[in-house]
């Protein structure tokens, strides 16, 4: 996420997002990546002034952060090859820009050097300077050396970058925590504060030097920087005119030459003081005594990079993919990240080879472009190639007439304005754990370095996952089998057993990943239902698999803890809608289905259901009805008038089903509705796709084919006999018969369709109201 601003007002005129352009198969393409139209790119179909200008301001800020970042990396004992790594970093510019231009998805994205892993590449440059100095490494191979360093981490990037483009791995940045993140930027934020007071005095910011830096002649040459850092800090604040940072960096030169020329000093002078680099006139793309100390680097030295490298992957590819994600916000575009990391990688690579820095996405540079030259074009990435290679070619023997102060107060800019983002703006935005955690990474970068915070770090964003997971209840409803039924239409008489009996059944509707976070909560649950008793003894306990994507060992083990506990109190534990993977896994924790004992597995809930209730029915010693007569005795108690309900009887037509028959199938003409007097059948939904959905189960004592029938509409779904049974049909034709031959009976009969329909509509709410509760 770039936090450095330089002055810009976000694009006013948003767009509706578009996706990125589709290529045919035969686009051509660059190092495997797809090039779009550039021939349509590149006319002059807009302004083409707007555009080569856009190009050359953003070309001339990219000189001068690339000038800032080769200062940061190369001072201290490095500082003698500053004049090499200016060019080496201004021709990875030039490339990372030409690279970004020829592949990006957005049309104008501009690719710079970046600082955040700037920041940590000079923590590297400067560890492997010191060992190579401890080992009286001559100076020749001493630069080769960290050249090749630089070069080696830009190049590894850059196959990162590229192969995650490749597997499509774009979507990984929401895979970090944002605090996390922020106290990474927090931390780079220090080290490029500390890197621009190594810049502008050749020290390093530490307790033992605090007295020297306090010294008049050391003061001279930072004080001006810590100024300069905080006037761009305020203007920029206040002020968003894309012109404001050029402005005050031409201004702050101005001034610096000024203040030389009223004091009667040379550059000579200036440079004998550290103001000034020493002149680059002389030296050319090789070190002095390059020839000397010899040709090879020093292999063994380089394994530094193995140890840095971690951190500069992870800063890099999380930095890109932010500052790509806010590119979108702020140009109301879609945007390719798996194709931005392709680009970036294709960029590193090339500038890897050539010995640059790492360089990627920017959205600062971006937006300011854009603001430049609305229009999309890849003109102003060319231009602002174009600029550094011209600076690279004719200029290079000027940059050290730019003064070490403004320098390194870009740098000091750069470092506040990451800390100021997330010390101070965090911290109004941000919990007041996620903004401890931002601090704590801070200080641990501060007292033991970035590979410490970044441990620290990966430590906090596993146990934020922790701590916020375990917030969500992995228990989305606790409902009580008096209210919450299976797909079963079942007799008036086990309706009302199962009402007065049901909360014996609880069901626990699971969700999310079960881990040690939430297991333990499940557990308890469980514990307390079967302490509390309730109106009824706990004695199924249904647990629902349907929304949990995965659990733990932990997790295995608090459902054995739950299996010792139902077999010490009598409960039968339920498990439904288990998934192949989290089957396997309780079954190799001992977790089995056991018809005999205490466990049992079933495809769904409902079938879950079906077979609590059934036991709680069997356990009640439920009273059955006899066979014959039970839709007789329904009707009876319904009709107001007992002489109706006979008469109604002979209007129905007694049918017998065989176990597998369909009593009615999909599609058919709804001609008739049934009566379950005795047997099962189950209402089948059959879908596009030829599956099968058991919707729902009825048995003696309800009515099927009611709907259809009063609709006039063809069957909605098939009815199959589970068992043999017997049912009592009304076709149509009868029902026509009766309010034509007997209205009254016709008028009752109505009353008790709207009766049994009520009794449904009664059980649904009731169903509805547990799951708000």
């Amino acid at each position: 996420m770039q936090t450095y601003s330089i002055g810009l007002q976000m694009p006013g005129n948003k767009t509706d997002a578009v996706p990125c352009e589709r290529l045919r198969f035969f686009s051509p393409t660059f190092m495997g990546i797809p090039l779009t139209d550039h021939a349509r790119q590149l006319q002059p179909s807009g302004s083409i002034v707007s555009r080569v200008t856009a190009g050359f301001v953003v070309g001339g800020l990219a000189v001068t952060l690339s000038l800032s970042l080769a200062a940061l990396i190369f001072s201290g004992p490095l500082s003698p090859f500053l004049p090499v790594a200016i060019r080496v970093i201004l021709l990875g510019a030039a490339v990372v820009s030409v690279a970004g231009a020829l592949t990006g998805s957005l049309p104008g994205t501009i690719l710079v050097p970046q600082s955040a892993p700037a920041a940590l590449t000079a923590l590297m440059a400067a560890a492997l300077a010191g060992n190579l100095a401890a080992d009286a490494v001559p100076a020749g191979r001493l630069c080769m050396t960290v050249m090749a360093a630089l070069a080696g981490t830009t190049l590894c990037t850059g196959v990162v970058l590229l192969l995650l483009g490749k597997l499509r791995l774009g979507a990984m940045v929401r895979f970090v925590p944002y605090p996390v993140f922020g106290g990474f930027l927090a931390g780079t934020g220090w080290l490029l504060v500390q890197g621009a007071m190594r810049v502008m005095t050749d020290l390093p910011l530490a307790t033992s030097n605090l007295a020297l830096l306090g010294a008049p002649g050391i003061a001279l040459r930072w004080v001006p920087g810590l100024i300069f850092a905080l006037v761009l800090l305020v203007v920029l604040a206040r002020y968003n005119h894309l012109m404001v940072m050029p402005v005050l960096i031409v201004s702050a030169i101005g001034l610096f030459y000024g203040l030389l020329s009223l004091m009667g000093l040379s550059t000579v002078d200036a440079v004998s003081r550290g103001l000034l680099a020493p002149s680059f006139a002389s030296t050319g793309w090789l070190p002095q005594g390059f020839a000397a100390g010899g040709l090879m680097v020093s292999w063994p030295h380089m394994t530094v990079i193995f140890h840095a490298l971690p951190a500069l992957l992870v800063i890099s590819v999380v930095d890109l993919l932010f500052s790509a994600s806010a590119l979108e916000l702020a140009v109301a575009k879609d945007i390719d990240l798996n194709r931005e990391l392709k680009a970036a990688g294709v960029a590193n690579l090339l500038a890897g080879i050539g010995g640059g820095i790492i360089g990627y996405q920017s959205m600062t540079f971006t937006v300011l472009s854009r603001q430049i030259s609305p229009d999309s074009s890849r003109i102003p990435g060319l231009v602002s190639a174009a600029l550094c290679a011209l600076t690279l070619i004719f200029g290079s023997a000027l940059l050290h007439l730019f003064p070490k102060p403004v320098l390194g107060g870009l740098l000091m800019f750069l470092g506040f304005s990451f800390l100021r983002e997330w010390l101070w703006d965090a911290y109004f935005r941000l919990s007041p754990m996620d903004y401890g955690i931002v601090v704590l990474i801070l200080l641990v970068i501060v007292l033991w370095g970035f590979m410490a915070g970044l441990a620290v770090g990966m430590v906090a964003a596993v146990a934020l996952f922790v701590v916020d997971y375990s917030r969500i209840d992995v228990i989305k409803h606790a409902l009580a089998g008096d209210v919450h039924r299976s797909n079963v239409d079942r007799s008036e008489e086990e309706h009302r057993l199962l009402k007065a009996y049901g909360e014996a059944i609880h069901v626990f509707k699971l969700q999310g990943f079960i881990f040690f976070g939430t297991a333990s909560t499940l557990l308890e649950a469980f514990r307390c239902r079967v302490r509390d008793g309730g109106s009824a003894p706990l004695g199924y306990a249904v647990f629902d698999f349907n929304r949990v994507t995965a659990l733990d060992a932990s997790a295995v083990y608090s459902f054995l803890r739950m299996r010792q506990l139902a077999e010490a109190d009598g409960v039968r534990l339920v498990l439904t809608h288990l998934s192949g993977a989290i089957g396997r896994r309780l079954e190799k924790g001992g977790l089995v289905d056991d018809p005999g004992g205490r466990v049992r597995f079933f495809p769904d809930l409902d079938r879950g259901l079906e077979w609590c209730e059934d036991a709680v029915l069997a356990g009640v010693h439920a009273q059955a009805l006899p066979v014959d007569g039970l839709l007789a005795q329904r009707v009876r108690r319904l009709f107001t008038d007992p002489d109706l309900a006979e008469r109604l009887m002979g209007y129905l037509v007694k049918q017998t089903i065989d176990a597998g028959a369909f009593l009615m199938r999909q599609g058919d003409p709804a001609d008739a509705l049934f009566f379950i007097e005795s047997g099962q059948v189950t209402t089948l939904l059959e879908t596009d796709d030829g599956k099968t959905i058991r919707l729902r189960t009825m048995q003696p004592g309800t009515v099927v084919g009611e709907i259809g029938l009063y609709l006039d509409e063809p069957r909605s779904a098939s009815v199959v006999a589970d068992r043999p049974t017997t049912v009592y049909c009304l076709s149509g034709d009868a029902l026509g018969r009766m309010r034509k031959e007997a209205p009254d009976i016709a008028a009752e009969f109505h009353r008790f369709i709207a009766c049994l329909l009520a009794e449904r509509l009664v059980y649904t709410n009731a169903a509805l109201k547990s799951l708000q509760d």
